[in-house]
């Protein structure tokens, strides 16, 4: 996972906080918004644990390749992302 646990609660809590301020959802019941919270930090370790998994499956597949890319002029990471957006698009994942 990229990000901490505390700063993946950190953002639940501000999406949950702006989307009741602008009146995108009204709740009154703290345990709701509290139960809001928490669906919002499975979400976002969901979608930061699948993207852990393209990228560790993107090394997985260029170390194949290794002695190519050394004797290529092609830039790893260039070459990284590339791999990554195509593995999402086939896929159907959102970057």
């Amino acid at each position: 996972m990229r990000l901490p646990p505390k700063l993946i609660e950190i953002i639940a809590f501000r999406v949950v906080q702006r989307l009741v301020e602008t009146g995108a959802i009204v709740c009154r019941d703290p345990n709701v918004i509290d139960q809001l919270e928490a669906a919002v930090e499975r979400a976002l370790t969901e979608e930061f644990r699948l993207e852990d998994q393209l990228d560790e499956e993107v090394r997985r597949i260029l170390a194949q390749y290794a002695d190519q890319i050394d004797r290529s002029q092609v830039e790893y990471h260039e070459l990284f992302r590339k791999v990554k957006q195509r593995l999402a698009k086939e896929r159907g994942i959102i970057l």
